[in-house]
């Protein structure tokens, strides 16, 4: 049920009025997402002496804000998955479902979801660092391409479910399948992501 239904929100990209009726609804989510985060201009991972560059904000969601930011050392890009700690104190369980993400996700390793890099804290902010996906999401594609060829859809269909058929032979439901969690990669691939609400089974 869940890949029929993940193939068909797949297929709605080749009509436009479902596509532009997406981004409605798209904006209409953003208006109420989480508060705000204003990080410093570095942080840093005190674990492994890592420093980090902050650079833009790259998406919110839940009661997350994702930053890119910068290895300073060598460079490299990373996604900034940044959840704060004031939350854990008004919303019931919400440390637990973050710690919970954080132990599912460091498990997974696939080519088709997304890369988890480390994660670390300081005295305000729970930090993930993930691949970074320049490419946004296939709920980017839909808002802005209106339309994709049939071909495009099969190609994105059978990477999702070689991805899927990955994270559930290691026992773990994602749980929250849609759009705007495909993450597209520089060379269009996509990568499951966001495994907030992701949970094992035996």
């Amino acid at each position: 049920t869940c890949f029929c239904a993940l193939y068909l929100q797949i297929v709605q990209l080749l009509n436009m009025k479902e596509a532009a009726g997406t981004s409605e609804k798209a904006k209409s989510k953003e208006s109420s997402g989480p508060r705000k985060i204003v990080l410093p201009n570095t942080i840093t991972d005190r674990t492994k002496a890592k420093t980090y560059q902050t650079g833009s904000l790259l998406g919110t969601g839940g009661f997350a804000r994702v930053f890119l930011v910068t290895d300073q050392v060598s460079g490299n890009l990373f996604a900034n998955k940044v959840i704060d700690k004031e939350v854990f104190k008004e919303k019931k369980n919400a440390k637990e479902k973050v710690e919970r993400e954080i132990t599912i996700h460091r498990t997974l390793n696939h080519n088709h979801v997304v890369k988890f890099i480390s994660y670390f804290e300081d005295k305000m902010f729970v930090h993930l660092l993930l691949e970074l996906c320049p490419q946004k999401t296939l709920l980017h594609v839909a808002r802005h391409r209106k339309n994709v060829a049939e071909f495009e859809a099969r190609f994105y269909t059978r990477q999702i479910l070689e991805g899927l058929h990955y994270i559930h032979s290691r026992g773990i439901l994602h749980r929250d399948l849609k759009l705007g969690n495909m993450f597209l990669s520089e060379s269009m691939v996509v990568k499951i992501g966001d495994f907030g609400l992701a949970t094992s089974f035996e």
